[in-house]
C-alpha cells in the first residue's frame, strides 16, 4: 500500500492533480462539510446553519457520499478513487478523512465537521 500511496503522490506531482495556487497568502474563505446524505437529521441542519450564520462572508459546501465520489473523479488520477473505494464504507470517518485532505489539498478554506 505504501508504494500505491507513493505513486500517487507522484502522479500528483505530475500534473494529475495539484493545489489550487491562487497567488494569496491567505486562507480562501471556504467551509467544506460532508454528511453521508442530503437527508439531515435536525441536530446538523441546525449546526450547518448556525455555522453558516456566523460566517456570513464565507462560502459554505456541503459534500454527501455521491459528491465526494464526483469531486475525486474530476480532480485527481483514478489511482486516488481506487484507495477511496477500498476502505471499507462501515469506516465512513476514514473515507471521510481521505476526501478531506485531497479536497484541502486542491480548493484549500477550512474543513469542519458535522457536529462542529
Amino acid at each position: 500500500m505504501l508504494r500505491g500511496i507513493r505513486d500517487a503522490a507522484i502522479d500528483a506531482a505530475e500534473g494529475h492533480a495539484s493545489p489550487r495556487d491562487s497567488g494569496a497568502d491567505t486562507i480562501p474563505k471556504i467551509i467544506h462539510q460532508t454528511f453521508p446524505g442530503r437527508s439531515l437529521p435536525r441536530e446538523i441542519r441546525e449546526s450547518f446553519e448556525n455555522i453558516r450564520g456566523l460566517n456570513p462572508t464565507w462560502d459554505w459546501r456541503l459534500y454527501d457520499d455521491d459528491d465526494i465520489i464526483d469531486f475525486i473523479k474530476s480532480n485527481y488520477a483514478p489511482t486516488f478513487l481506487r484507495y477511496y473505494e477500498r476502505i471499507n464504507p462501515l469506516y465512513g470517518a476514514a473515507r471521510a478523512d481521505l476526501f478531506r485532505y485531497l479536497m484541502m489539498y486542491k480548493c484549500g478554506g477550512v474543513y469542519l465537521d458535522a457536529k462542529s
